[in-house]
């Protein structure tokens, strides 16, 4: 990889040039095995660079300030010196680590301004010219010259830090992830945590994506090793520390589903049992699924959004038969009620759903919603008319069939836009009335599932 130091070019004590100004340039251009040289003066000075230059033919470029009175201009000079540092950047391929910066000479002002520039890239290696030995004016006595070389790798990780707190409010855990990725240029003080923020941003990552699994893998080992105060006190990211209680929610979000028995067993129904145990495991992704729906519209995702409510909508009504015993994909044709909702659906010309190997019936979201009205007619009703345009004055309603089909993410090419936005806000806060009729401990699953969404509010 090319190495490159960029220096500033000052004036130097004009009764001795070669002592008060080359001689240092020389000095930290020689140390460091650099590929390129590139010499920052004003136009001042820009004779100075070119003297200097010449020591170093075929390595050495000149980017003065454009503008005499520049170098006392910090915005200025910081302009010009940013726009130099991505051309070279990408002119020559070259990593961060591979950039050295020597901000001796120039005024005080190029000099802030070469550091700011260097910090906007990332650049963490910086070098100063200096002695112990000064003379009766305060400059430095020519000849007892050292190079002090020095990080700003704090300055970077802090810089960093506010980024990431702007990423967290939307949601781009990729970009936080990507901004910690680097853990060569992480000031020591910070290493824990650095380390912490990039894996906690993967496993929130993973969480937004419904990927339990490895969100669960990516999470940071809970315990000693937190540097709980660093995050909280010193960095304001505390909201990524992830809580026990909101661990315990991924792994019960990602317990696996209990299969179906085989179509061949005598009993090939799932218990009463196995039914509770999905009531509950649906009840807890249905409600991950409101968080995660409300965050997608939060992002401008409105087709992702509509796709969440519709199956939430569905899953309403599977979630009370798993609550009563009866799973929708496998209902026994010779359940005693199942019976009655069949004749009562033949002799009302409902759609009947097909036998499957002359046992179960498969139900459809329509299907679901008819059967529970053989247990309460008023849910039914309420399910109905969630996705039913016909009724006039209809104030549940929510999502039609023929919105849901239309969406260009299931067989249509309606666009679903930001002109949709309040519309879909308000379809959430309506599903979420009806799931908390579903959930036996409410307030906490929906506070673990949109631990996330309280993010953009920080």
């Amino acid at each position: 990889m090319t190495k490159i130091l960029f220096l500033t070019v000052g004036t130097g004590n004009k009764e001795d040039l070669d002592k008060s100004l080359f001689a240092p340039l020389r000095l930290s251009m020689k140390d460091g095995d650099f590929d390129i040289f590139v010499l920052l003066p004003s136009q001042k000075t820009y004779q100075n660079a070119d003297f200097v230059a010449n020591d170093f033919k075929d390595k050495s470029f000149i980017e003065p300030l454009p503008v005499e009175g520049y170098e006392d201009d910090a915005d200025k000079c910081f302009e010009h010196f940013n726009r130099v540092i991505e051309e070279y950047k990408q002119k020559y391929d070259c990593n961060i680590e591979d950039i050295n910066v020597d901000i001796t000479r120039g005024t005080k002002v190029m000099s802030a301004a070469l550091y700011s520039a260097g910090l906007r890239h990332g650049v963490y290696k910086y070098r100063y010219i200096t002695s112990p030995q000064r003379d009766n004016v305060g400059q430095v006595i020519s000849g007892t010259e050292h190079i002090n070389i020095f990080n700003a790798d704090i300055a970077i990780f802090l810089a960093k830090v506010d980024q990431a707190k702007t990423f967290l409010k939307s949601y781009n855990f990729s970009a936080i992830e990507t901004l910690f990725s680097n853990e060569k240029a992480m000031p020591k003080k910070y290493e824990r945590a650095g380390r912490y923020i990039k894996q906690t941003a993967q496993f929130y990552s993973a969480w937004h994506c419904l990927d339990y699994e490895r969100a669960i893998s990516c999470c940071p080992n809970w315990g000693e090793a937190t540097p709980v105060k660093i995050l909280k006190e010193e960095l304001g990211l505390g909201a990524l520390i992830v809580s026990q209680e909101v661990m315990s929610w991924i792994k019960e979000l990602n317990k696996e589903w209990k299969p179906l028995p085989d179509k061949k067993d005598v009993s090939c129904f799932p218990t009463k049992e196995d039914c509770w145990i999905k009531a509950k495991q649906a009840t807890r992704i249905a409600t991950d699924l409101l968080a995660n729906g409300r965050r997608q519209v939060d992002m401008g995702n409105y087709e992702d959004a509509v796709v969440r409510i519709y199956r939430i909508i569905e899953m309403l009504g599977q979630i009370y038969l798993f609550n009563r015993g009866y799973d929708t994909a496998r209902i026994d044709c010779e359940d005693e009620k199942v019976m009655e909702c069949i004749e009562y659906w033949r002799k009302n010309n409902k759609n009947i759903p097909q036998l499957k190997d002359n046992k179960f019936y498969e139900f459809s979201r329509a299907n679901t919603a008819g059967f529970i009205a053989e247990f309460d007619k008023e849910y039914s009703q309420l399910l109905f008319d969630m996705m039913s345009e016909e009724k006039k004055n209809n104030t549940n309603f929510i999502i039609s069939d023929k919105e849901r089909n239309n969406s260009v993410l299931i067989h249509g090419f309606t666009i679903i836009g930001s002109k949709d936005e309040q519309s879909l806000r308000g379809k959430f806060d309506k599903v979420e009335k009806v799931l908390r009729r579903l959930l036996s401990d409410n307030e906490t699953y929906l506070k673990l599932a949109h631990t996330i969404n309280s993010f953009a509010e920080r």
